[in-house]
Order: C-alpha cells, then sequence, then structure tokens
C-alpha cells in the first residue's frame, strides 16, 4: 500500500497521468518521492522519472509542453527538466542495471527500495550536501543492513571504491541544513540521523574487518592443503 499522503494530491495525479501517458511508458519513478511513496517518511514535492533507454529531448520536451503545459528550463539527449504547474521534474535516461525488476503498484511504475539505496548513496558520495538524502539513508537502515546498501551500490555502478561511500557518510560538513525537509511524524531530529549511521559504519567496517580475516584464513587453510599435497606426492 503506497503513502500517498506523503505527496500532494496535485503531485500524485500528475504522477499518475505521466505513467499512464503511453509515449512516456519506458519511464519509471526513482528517489524520493518513490521512496516516501513506498515507506511514508517525509513529504516530497518533486517528480524523478528514469528510463533505461535512450530518448530524444526535444521530442519529449515538446510532448510535455503540449499536453501538460510544462515549463521546460533544460532539455538534451536523455535529458528534460522543468515544471508542471508547481512540481518540479526531471526525465533522465539512467542506463545502470536494476539490482531488482521495475514494480509496478497501484498503478505506479517504480524503483525498488534496493536501487534506491544504491542511488541515494550516489548521490551522497557525488555530492553530500542534501540533508534528504542522509535522512533516506536512515530510514532504510530500519530495513536493510549498511551492508547491503553499499553492496547493492557496487552492485548498480560498477567500478566503484566502498570505502569512498564510507567516508562520504561519515562526512557532514558540506550538507545545507537550510533546506527544509518535512517529515511525517515531526519528530526526528539530525543527531538520530547522525548517530544511526555512524552507527551503521561502525557495524559496516566491523562485518568488513570479520570477512577479510575469514578471507585470510581460508587462504591459508588452502596453502597448507597445497603444501601438504606436494609434501605427500614426493
Amino acid at each position: 500500500m503506497l503513502h500517498k499522503e506523503t505527496v500532494k494530491p496535485g503531485t500524485l495525479d500528475l504522477i499518475q497521468a505521466l505513467i499512464k501517458d503511453n509515449q512516456l511508458n519506458s519511464f519509471y519513478l526513482v528517489g524520493g518521492t518513490a521512496l516516501s511513496l513506498r515507506i511514508g517518511h517525509r513529504e516530497s514535492i518533486d517528480i524523478d522519472l528514469f528510463s533505461s533507454s535512450d530518448f530524444d529531448g526535444n521530442e519529449l520536451a515538446e510532448h510535455l509542453r503540449n499536453k501538460y503545459g510544462a515549463d521546460v528550463k533544460r532539455n538534451k539527449e536523455n535529458y528534460v527538466s522543468g515544471s508542471i504547474g508547481e512540481v518540479d521534474f526531471d526525465f533522465i535516461s539512467h542506463k545502470y542495471p536494476s539490482i531488482k525488476p521495475i514494480e509496478n503498484i497501484e498503478g505506479i511504475r517504480m524503483m525498488s527500495n534496493q536501487d534506491i539505496s544504491a542511488m541515494k548513496i550516489n548521490a551522497i558520495v557525488n555530492s553530500g550536501q542534501r540533508i534528504k538524502d542522509f535522512i533516506d539513508i536512515h530510514y532504510l537502515l530500519k530495513e536493510m543492513q549498511l551492508d547491503e546498501i553499499i553492496g547493492f551500490y557496487c552492485q548498480k555502478y560498477p567500478n566503484v571504491d566502498p570505502n569512498t561511500a564510507k567516508s562520504s557518510l561519515m562526512y557532514h560538513s558540506d550538507i545545507d541544513f537550510n533546506v527544509p525537509v518535512k517529515l511525517m511524524d515531526g519528530k526526528l531530529k539530525w543527531q538520530d540521523v547522525q548517530d544511526s549511521i555512524v552507527k551503521a559504519v561502525r557495524e559496516y567496517t566491523r562485518i568488513q574487518e570479520i570477512k577479510e580475516l575469514n578471507n585470510k584464513l581460508k587462504e591459508t587453510r588452502n596453502d597448507n592443503k597445497n603444501e601438504r599435497g606436494r609434501g605427500m606426492g614426493r
């Protein structure tokens, strides 16, 4: 069941209209709005629609203007942004592998929490300015371990460094705390977010150290077996 209270009625109506539009059938909802509809933690006011395919930015911009009265701010190959009424939107070609299949929930195509968690880590690594990304990770940590989230990040974005993800989660100096985020329960403080992330990073570090020790132990045992095997053949 979607938490429709996390978006304004006009925003939800627009999402549903865009998703039903036959000319937009390769796009699906991602980002904070998809996550808010799924878990109900905060209000989200914009629409991010991604596609795994290429698209013509000029054609899409023209379609959005003609059908929805869109005010297109930017358009180029594989990217269109602007607003429809008071709702900001981004259409982006995002050609990275999906961790889970795109889901259709109550008529809205959207990305999985696993994929969203990977994208949130990617946003924090590349910017680290948006407090809402850290808040989203805080709530995602109630559903999955950081070890899983960083694993999804590495799976979705090849050649990234998990240690960079860990460091970025711990670095908060670039966060813009002046941008308001409306939480549905209204009780969360930044210290709660910071504490949960720091705790998760420490646990992640501990898990990685254990994995590394186990791998070294396996290598040592394999080497010992090989040595014994060579000795028996002499």
